[in-house]
C-alpha cells in the first residue's frame, strides 16, 4: 500500500446525513484552499486568489474535526486505489496538524 501524506488548508466542511427516495447516506466533504490558476491572465480574462476544493472524507474521520473553527491546518494521508477502470486516491486517515505534530515525537 503506498500512502502519501499531505497537509491542507480546511475552510470548510459538510458532515450531513441525508434520505433521498429511501435511501440513505452521509455526505462527508471537507473544503481546503485551492490558489487560482492565473498563468493565462490577459486578454480579458483575470483570474486570481483562492478559490476551495472539496475532498471526500470518511464520516468518521471528518467528526474528528467538527468541533474546530475554520480556517485550520490538517495532515491528510492518502492511498491510491483503483476499481480496474479509474484509480483515486483515497483518504484513509486525517489528523489536525498539532495532533499529527504530537503523535509523531511521542513514536
Amino acid at each position: 500500500m503506498d500512502q502519501t501524506k499531505r497537509t491542507v488548508e480546511v475552510v470548510g466542511f459538510k458532515l450531513a446525513e441525508w434520505e433521498m427516495e429511501g435511501k440513505k447516506g452521509v455526505t462527508a466533504e471537507l473544503y481546503r484552499r485551492v490558489a487560482l490558476d492565473g498563468r493565462q491572465n490577459g486578454n480579458g480574462r483575470a483570474l486570481k486568489g483562492h478559490t476551495a476544493a472539496a475532498v471526500r472524507v470518511p464520516a468518521q474521520l471528518l467528526g474528528r474535526i467538527t468541533h474546530m473553527e475554520p480556517p485550520f491546518l490538517v495532515e491528510l494521508t492518502e492511498e491510491e486505489m483503483s476499481n480496474g477502470k479509474t484509480t483515486q486516491q483515497v483518504v484513509v486517515d486525517l489528523r489536525p496538524v498539532e495532533q499529527a505534530k504530537a503523535t509523531a515525537k511521542a513514536a
